[in-house]
This record gives structure tokens, sequence and C-alpha cells, in this order.
């Protein structure tokens, strides 16, 4: 792990994976003990969060494991309103929306097209669900990586903040899919993790080191940032 003062300050991470649902929010259940797989169903936000959102039902499965990840790290208590309101959002992705783009393509040869699913065929859709629920009014991208690029969202967000364009970023990896394709398992992941510029956020309110693979291609540094598990 590196100590250079310039890098950034990790103040809270989430993940969700096909086991359970963790945080540095103090989270930690497993999908047996919730009685469903992962991400969840429309019990799933109120059962562990206490949250009421009528709409989560109807999120695509990529939108629902950022939203769950993103509360289990906390983001709507680490930050104040308002730097929610001017932190940027930054998720990179290997797999993109292959998951919706089958079901949205298979439902053309029926008789009723999916429309509803057709928002979710976008990339950007999953990170938006994220930004209305957590207010966040920030720069939003999202990435497309290859495994050796892992880590992406993570040098961008570094470079956001040293160049003083944003104080924090929620910077995410997440990859879902259903069945597996060419190169490309099964499985679900996603993981948020909540940053800071070094000279706005105090190093005591940093809860792990900013990991050193991120600047080392063919390393996920995503993995560096998991809450360990229980």
């Amino acid at each position: 792990m590196t100590s250079d003062d310039s890098t950034p300050r990790v103040l809270a991470a989430g993940v969700l994976d096909g086991r359970n649902l963790r945080g540095t929010g103090g989270i930690d259940v497993s999908w047996t003990e919730l009685g469903s797989p992962a991400p969840g169903d429309g019990r799933t936000l109120r059962t562990v969060f206490g949250h009421s959102d009528t709409t989560y039902r109807r999120l695509d499965r990529i939108s629902r494991s950022l939203v769950l990840a993103a509360h289990a790290a906390g983001l709507g208590e680490v930050l104040t309103p308002d730097e929610l309101r001017d932190a940027a959002l930054i998720a990179e992705t290997h797999v993109g929306c292959l998951e919706i783009d089958r079901r949205y393509t298979a439902s053309l040869a029926g008789e009723l097209v999916a429309a509803t699913i057709f928002p979710y065929t976008l990339p950007t859709t999953s990170l938006g669900e994220v930004a209305l629920r957590f207010k966040l009014h920030g720069p939003t991208m999202s990435i497309s990586v290859d495994d050796d690029r892992r880590g992406a969202a993570l040098r961008e967000a570094w470079r956001m903040l040293a160049a003083g364009e944003v104080r924090h970023v929620v910077a995410a990896s997440v990859d879902v899919l259903d069945e597996p394709g060419p190169g490309l398992p099964a499985g679900v992941r996603a993981v948020v993790v909540v940053v800071g510029a070094p000279e706005f956020v105090k190093s005591d309110r940093a809860v792990m080191a900013w990991p050193d693979a991120v600047q080392r291609p063919g390393n996920d540094p995503f993995g560096a940032l998991e809450p360990p598990r229980r």
C-alpha cells in the first residue's frame, strides 16, 4: 500500500457479490440469510437498510447491485449533503449491459417488445439510478475496461481529485451476467468506494489504504478495497 500523502483517502467501501453484501458502513449479510439470490428483490432494500423505495423492484440487476453496494458503503452517511451534491460518479465495467441487451434483443422476436428494460441497455442508466437516490449532481462517467485494464475508474478518480475538478469521487466496478459468454463468466459483483482529495479529508477518516495496484495494469485494485468477508 502506498503512503504518498498525495494519494486519495478511501472513506468507505461496499461490495455485493454472489455470496453476500458487506461494507464499511457496518453491513454484512449473506444472500442465504436474505432468502434471495444476488442482487436481491423488492424487499431487500427495506430488509437490510430499512429504506422504502417503490421503484427499486423495476431496476435491472446492474442498477440494483450498484445501489445496494453504495448503501453498504454508507454513502449517504459518510458524505454530507453538500459533498454528495458535488461528488463525481465513475464506474467501470467489463461486460457492460450484455445481460439486458440479450433480453431486449430476444424480446424483439416475440409479440411484445420489452420496452421497459430498453433504458437499461445504456451503461450510464445504472449510474443515473445511483445519482438519483443519493442526490449526486457532479460529473458522471462510465468506462469500459478489459481484464488487464481494471482500475480505470480509480485512476480517473485520482486524476480528477489531483486536478481539483472535484473534492470527492464515488468510484465503482460492476459486472453482472446471468449466462456466460465467450470468455465472460456468469456472476455478479459490484464494488463501490468513496474517495476524497487528501487536502480536504483528514487522514484519520480513511478506512483503508489506497492500493498500489491502481497503477499496475493487469491487477484488479478494487479487490484490495473490498471489506473482508466474515
